[in-house]
């Protein structure tokens, strides 16, 4: 076990590689620079840096300078310092609606914290602790704190991410060149799963020194083990991500994009790889026994098969087949098999008895009652903790702010949708990935440090920015054959 007080700065071995790496790529090669961070966003649990921190709310917590926020910062310095700064070019003027929908959400998160600013004490808020002295519901006083701010400033980071992703990626070579590299890194990432896993098995210490250097309290996601009656506890797989939870989310979004690929025909990595890739992410998906995974890997098919069909593929009916075949082979093993039903218990229902799948259950319904009490501003970001999009929104910035980010989301799914009718390539892939990134926010939350949502919602909408494009431009996307 690490331990959960750390009396200096620490900068780990690969940290002290990624700021040399990060140094050269700033100043002689912007093209690695990006695509280091675009690699580096599964790479959760890699910090650079890592620091001691006291303000949270029961007992402090280290936190760290993850590798892709050091790369995203870089990256958007060196933007603004080029020949043509970001805000000259033209994928900047494409997605400038997507852009100011965003702002409002950050006014309206700003707005927010006018509750605890001017109630100061006066008043309590329930919410779920998560500290290394503490783990539960609490009563907090409701008052601004440096928590507020930092959690603020996460938001501020991620919604600015998102917005030079659009502007970055709003033509499809760029798009699927931008996808390319993160599927290529979720491909390692499970990899790397699958050597924690032998080690796991063979009774070897994991090399957690090399990518798992975050010192948080939820980058400790390598040491959780699951066990249940007789059966041997066994350590769970989080690979290069903070928790496996985590990890599972992170695969599911290159999963479902190699399975749009495959079904269209139009595979993303060299060929040969697009398969292997896609059994490889999906074997470390089903050793995580993450919930999150399992569900992510019934949904993905599911949401693939729709987008096919939109776009008047045939294939989409293959997908429906084969999750038709899986679902009916699991519950014959988990029904006909003690050690099946072992395994589905410890991985599954035990969760919603003592474990995880308790804990979010119970920061919703937290969440709810606080959002009743605040239903228009909210109680201010970061006061409410809730491992559900909906609820995290309504609980901390009201009405208002779950509306504001509404009005980004619905017309980028329009125009996705929109554009998937048409038989776009692009609005294809990204129409289901972005629909099951909403999915397991809805069921994990909106993790502020984690990149892959802010990913996610800057790449749909740069593609919705072509619902703008005339038909000549529209064609030259490339349609999908039957």
């Amino acid at each position: 076990m690490r331990s959960g007080h750390f009396s200096s700065m620490e900068i780990s071995f690969i940290g002290v590689l990624i700021l040399v790496a990060a140094a050269w790529f700033f100043l002689f090669s912007p093209r690695l620079l990006y695509a280091a961070l675009i690699v580096s966003i599964p790479f959760s649990a890699t910090a650079v840096v890592n620091f001691p921190w006291g303000g949270e709310a029961y007992g402090g917590a280290e936190k760290d300078i993850m590798a892709w926020q050091l790369f995203a910062v870089l990256w958007v310095l060196r933007e603004a310092i080029s020949g043509i700064p970001q805000w000259h070019r033209l994928g900047w003027f494409r997605t400038r609606c997507a852009r100011v929908r965003l702002l409002v959400f950050l006014a309206a998160l700003a707005a927010s914290l006018a509750v605890p600013l001017l109630l100061n004490g006066t008043a309590w808020v329930s919410s779920w602790a998560n500290s290394l002295f503490y783990r539960g519901p609490a009563e907090i006083p409701l008052r601004f704190t440096l928590f507020n701010v930092t959690q603020s400033a996460y938001m501020v980071f991620g919604v600015g991410f998102a917005i030079f992703i659009a502007a970055d990626n709003w033509c499809p070579e760029r798009l699927l060149y931008t996808l390319k590299l993160y599927v290529s890194s979720c491909v390692f990432a499970a990899a790397w799963g699958l050597f924690q896993l032998w080690c796991n098995v063979a009774g070897y210490t994991y090399a957690a020194n090399i990518f798992n250097t975050g010192k948080n309290l939820s980058a400790l996601g390598y040491t959780e083990t699951l066990g249940t009656g007789n059966l041997a506890m066994i350590g769970r797989i989080s690979s290069v991500a903070t928790e496996p939870s985590v990890l599972a989310e992170e695969l599911l979004i290159a999963f479902i994009v190699l399975m749009v690929c495959l079904g269209l025909r139009r595979p993303i990595l060299r060929r040969g790889w697009n398969w292997f890739a896609v059994v490889l992410i999906g074997v470390v998906l089903f050793a995580s026994t993450s919930t999150t995974a399992y569900a992510g890997m019934f949904a993905a098919p599911l949401l693939s098969a729709v987008a096919l069909a939109l776009a008047g593929s045939r294939r989409w009916k293959h997908y429906v087949a084969a999750i038709t075949i899986v679902l009916g082979v699991g519950v014959l093993l988990v029904t006909c098999l003690p050690l099946g039903n072992r395994i589905f218990q410890a991985a599954i229902m035990l969760k919603y008895v003592n474990g995880s799948g308790l804990t979010r259950l119970e920061s919703v319904r937290i969440a709810a009652q606080d959002f009743l009490r605040y239903p228009i501003l909210g109680a201010g970001w970061g006061a409410v903790t809730s491992w559900d999009l909906l609820f995290l929104l309504l609980a901390n910035t009201g009405l208002i702010g779950a509306l504001a980010l509404g009005s980004f989301l619905v017309p980028v799914i329009r125009r996705l949708w929109r554009l998937t009718v048409q038989k776009n390539l692009i609005a294809v892939v990204l129409l289901p990935t972005l629909a099951l990134a909403l999915l397991l926010a809805e069921g994990d939350g909106l993790a502020y440090g984690i990149g892959y949502y802010w990913f996610v919602f800057g790449l749909a909408a740069g593609a919705s920015a072509a619902a703008k494009l005339d038909a000549k431009q529209t064609a030259s996307w490339g349609t999908i054959a039957r």
